[in-house]
């Protein structure tokens, strides 16, 4: 049998065994709801970071897709303003122009004339013209028209046209474009 002081002993043994039960097990879920809050923080940090980055991405792609617009745009620009010391390509298109449409043409070419403005680091000018075209109205009508998808830059100033012949400019006419085309210029 046990005597009132083995039996105090006894159960003092088994409470402080539980007792630090209890406390280990206390700490260790402390431990455990740190760890687990900051994983859960974490792992917030990381999809927020990720939606960051995934704006952030279609924000540079966006700006890509900008810059390359606006890279051939500027590309566009250079070809369709032609050096001032070389505009045959612009003549051979007029020339080529007049030929699908059946007139005759005449030009005759001012010089280049600075205007101040760069582009690329190079001056624009510009360069009076004047076209006589010879044909009827359909014939200019059609010159007329593709004329005005020329890949350069050009200012038409005045057109005038005039009819001969009994029928007026049905039978034959004749038109003068003045006009100029802007160009780079080296100087």
């Amino acid at each position: 049998m046990l005597t009132r002081r083995q039996l105090l002993i006894t159960l003092g043994k088994h409470f402080f065994v539980m007792i630090t039960a209890i406390i280990v097990a206390s700490i260790a879920i402390s431990i455990l709801s740190r760890n687990i809050t900051s994983i859960g923080d974490s792992l917030i940090e990381k999809k927020r970071l990720s939606i960051i980055l995934s704006k952030r991405g279609e924000y540079l792609s966006g700006l890509k897709r900008d810059f390359n617009v606006v890279g051939e745009a500027d590309k566009r620009i250079i070809e369709a303003s032609p050096p001032s010391d070389n505009i045959l390509p612009f003549v051979a298109i007029l020339e080529n122009i007049a030929d699908q449409t059946s007139v005759q043409q005449s030009f005759k070419f001012g010089i280049p004339s600075l205007t101040g403005e760069k582009q690329n680091g190079m001056e624009i000018a510009t360069i009076d013209y004047s076209i006589r075209v010879n044909g009827n109205v359909h014939t200019l009508i059609n010159y007329l028209q593709r004329f005005e998808s020329l890949p350069y830059f050009s200012t038409i100033s005045s057109i005038t046209i005039s009819g001969g012949g009994t029928r007026g400019w049905e039978e034959t006419a004749q038109a003068t474009i003045e006009a100029k085309i802007y160009t780079l210029s080296n100087q």
